[in-house]
């Protein structure tokens, strides 16, 4: 486990914490602004069906097991979805809806049957529901940094197709194919994204915690780039507070903590966002005067 006291530990938060800020700030610009944030939820409780099968199957909870299994199972799920989608009888709300309620029950289903069943895998559902950095060893946080800082780097260098997949319909109705493809490669980095901040900020929090950050952001900026670069930093920010907090108070699991700092951020910002239109509109009643 980590050791709170080491220098090189810390580091690896900081750089941990970076790493993984940008990387699921960037799939909330994404899956925001195209107003598809139901999917983030879905990809997150259907992923974790890789996790528990992970245990079930293998009896382990590496990251790399766990993104292996979960990366097809959520892909057939949403097929699953589509499919209803298009059969234009059903609203892709009660869709999606339905299939991430079904995905969690499932969750909890095969954690309780393998926790009851197989002693020797442990299962500690705080760890999974709630997130707790102190059931993993430096390797695997090291793992998941590397991860996340490969997504990040992935989604920077592809920034303007990125654009073209959130606002160009032209592209889009053009490009049919292309985007397909592209819209492929997004989902399945959605998928190890969730399963990578699952792991630290919990199954319950993982969805809030991605999009959150970018959903308050977008009231204060006035470009795209501007968007990426401070939901990166709140989400960097909240990660550091969340997993050296947790460190500190272990009676507290890390996505509560960490939750609980975006939400402070918020409430700041949310305030200042206030205070800030009560001057404007001051002002402009001066000027009428």
């Amino acid at each position: 486990m980590i050791d709170i006291l080491s220098t090189s530990d810390l580091m690896l938060i900081i750089q941990l914490s970076v790493a993984l800020g940008i990387a699921t700030a960037i799939n909330g610009v994404i899956f925001s602004l195209r107003d598809e944030t139901r999917i983030i939820t879905l990809v997150t409780y259907s992923s974790s069906i890789g996790n528990a099968l992970a245990l079930f199957f293998v009896g382990a909870t590496a990251f790399y097991v766990n993104m292996l299994l979960a990366i097809p199972v959520v892909l057939f799920i949403l097929a699953i979805s589509k499919a209803i989608e298009y059969t234009n009888k059903v609203s892709k709300n009660i869709v999606t809806t339905t299939m991430t309620t079904v995905s969690f029950a499932t969750v909890i289903v095969l954690l309780s049957y393998i926790d009851r069943n197989f002693e020797t895998h442990q299962i500690n559902f705080t760890m999974y529901l709630l997130g707790n950095i102190r059931f993993f060893e430096s390797k695997e946080i090291n793992l998941i940094f590397y991860i996340s800082m490969f997504i990040a780097i992935i989604s920077v260098v592809n920034i303007n197709r990125i654009k073209q997949n959130i606002f160009d319909k032209h592209y889009l109705i053009t490009n049919s194919v292309k985007y397909n493809i592209f819209n492929l490669l997004v989902i399945i980095q959605l998928i190890i994204t969730v399963i990578a901040s699952s792991q630290i900020v919990g199954i319950i929090f993982a969805p809030g915690f991605i999009i959150l950050p970018v959903v308050i952001i977008k009231y204060f900026v006035k470009s795209l780039l501007q968007l990426f670069i401070f939901s990166s930093l709140l989400s960097s920010v909240s990660l550091f507070v969340g997993i050296y907090g947790s460190l500190l108070l272990p009676l507290f699991s890390t996505g509560v903590i960490i939750i609980l700092t975006v939400t402070f951020f918020v409430l700041i910002l949310i305030a200042c966002k206030f205070i800030i239109n009560k001057q404007v509109i001051k002002k402009n009643r001066l000027k009428v005067t």
